[in-house]
């Protein structure tokens, strides 16, 4: 039987019942900062559904995504791999490995069937879909907002055909993705009225950011108040689209046999270090994701402080379900070992590495260990130096789609250093790599270790045909920021 250990127990915790034979549920919050829900912290109520969730469940207080930009990180989760450790999986077009069995080919060969449900417009491509006997992409025509409710009622569609078997299912929710747009009724429980002047991220904020902050855009400015609260109803309106999704599968008779994990692909940055959004940078507000393993009765209530990361999904939910995994090439650790005959928690020792190897903004990896992380770039850009980058994001795909733009290596050497003590600085406020050359110096031998072994693998991006976006697609996608 499968059991886990938490943090202080004397003894492992023993789980109820097998879990083999048991459907599983992958749910990916886009843009969803860990420290945006209560069961993290957070004061306003965003999320009272998944706040309900980590009460009965696993809660994993320290997880992290491999990079701050979805394809990047969606591709990590799939493939079981970094970004760089997968020939495709880095840059504007990341994709899975096709080479890679991903988690779902593992499942459907072990007898599954297997679901890829989104209405993020970035999974078009075939090979995303990839072992997945059922995937849709739900069209989002006004900018990807306010499409989680139709999301659930097409997993359902999904989880309610009885056919004898267990179902694997994907699911990834777009909002609270900019643009941050969410239906009135959200905002307004945590406003008494509407702001009459919302700036949009992409169109307002991203290209003058810099000069927005030096009139006092930040934190108790009314215009910078109401974006995070516009992003913060969005948060709890995907938690009432997941919430549906869960009142559906109790209604069809499928819930009780279902283990559930919630997590996101990266956070979203409100000028911690002088950025919005995301895929800038990879510090916390970024990097850090929620992560609630559910089912009780199989798996116990409590919190893990050891930090785990999103590559470790794919081991983890294979040996716990008993699907078979002959690969040698993970970059991930299953959560649980046998030990006297039951299943204990064993901390990841394998150091967690973050990149964001976007051609046409900042290259740039980072380490996390023992407390501390380090991060190098190959190219820096400041948040002065983004938000005159912003402004030319248009020419610079069209010229990475003709090959003629002239990026910076991603495995050259760094132009930027820093190191941070998390524990005692978890803003990453303080740089001590000068109060601390020796734990600079070991953090920086794992990343070069890491970069040199993947410098060595035939990395290519491979833009998807321009021809294949539609003139509706492609609108949706400049809308969303990518192009």
């Amino acid at each position: 039987m499968l059991a886990l250990l938490t943090p202080g127990c004397a003894k492992p915790v023993q789980l109820l019942k097998p879990a083999n034979g048991y459907n599983v549920v992958v749910v990916v919050v886009d843009a969803l900062r860990a420290d945006h829900l209560g069961a993290y912290g957070y004061a306003r109520k965003t999320s009272p559904f998944l706040d309900s969730l980590a009460g009965q469940g696993l809660v994993f207080e320290h997880a992290s995504s491999h990079s701050t930009f979805t394809r990047e990180s969606v591709s990590s989760i799939l493939s079981g791999v970094p970004p760089s450790e997968n020939p495709v999986g880095a840059g504007w077009f990341a994709k899975p490995d096709p080479a890679r069995k991903n988690i779902a080919e593992l499942f459907a060969d072990a007898g599954y069937r297997t679901g890829f449900f989104s209405d993020h417009p970035v999974f078009e491509e075939p090979v995303f879909a990839n072992g997945f006997s059922e995937y849709e992409r739900l069209s989002t025509p006004w900018g990807g907002s306010g499409s989680g409710a139709n999301l659930s009622k097409r997993a359902l569609e999904f989880t309610s055909k009885q056919v004898g078997k267990p179902f694997m299912m994907y699911m990834h929710y777009l909002d609270p993705h900019e643009p941050y747009d969410p239906p009135d009724a959200f905002y307004l429980r945590f406003a008494k009225q509407l702001y009459p002047n919302p700036l949009n991220v992409m169109r307002d904020v991203r290209p003058i950011c810099h000069e927005l902050i030096k009139q006092g855009f930040g934190p108790g400015e009314p215009r910078f108040d109401d974006l995070m609260l516009r992003y913060d109803a969005e948060i709890a309106e995907t938690d009432a689209a997941v919430e549906a999704l869960f009142r559906g599968m109790a209604e069809q008779g499928v819930l009780d046999k279902t283990i559930v994990i919630v997590t996101a692909d990266h956070g979203e940055e409100f000028l911690e270090h002088g950025f919005v959004e995301h895929a800038w940078t990879v510090y916390e507000e970024v990097l850090h994701v929620p992560m609630i393993l559910w089912r009780p009765g199989v798996v116990p209530a409590g919190r893990i402080a050891d930090r785990v990361k999103l590559v470790d999904l794919l081991p983890t939910l294979t040996r716990a379900m008993g699907v078979r995994c002959d690969r040698t090439d993970l970059g991930g650790e299953a959560w649980f070992a046998e030990h006297n005959g039951a299943w204990t928690f064993v901390p990841p020792s394998k150091p967690i590495i973050a990149e964001m190897l976007l051609e046409t903004r900042s290259n740039v990896r980072a380490v996390i260990h023992d407390g501390f992380k380090y991060i190098a770039s190959p190219k820096w850009l400041t948040p002065e130096g983004c938000a005159e980058a912003a402004t030319r994001q248009q020419p610079w795909i069209a010229q990475v789609r003709a090959g003629t733009f002239k990026k910076t290596d991603p495995f050259g050497p760094a132009v930027h250093e820093a190191l941070y003590d998390l524990r005692a600085d978890p803003g990453e406020k303080q740089d001590i790599m000068a109060k601390r050359p020796e734990k600079a110096r070991q953090l920086k031998s794992i990343l070069d270790g890491y970069v040199a072994k993947c410098a060595k693998l035939p990395h290519r991006s491979e833009p998807p045909g321009a021809t294949k976006l539609s003139p509706e697609m492609k609108q949706e996608m400049e809308d969303l920021g990518y192009f």
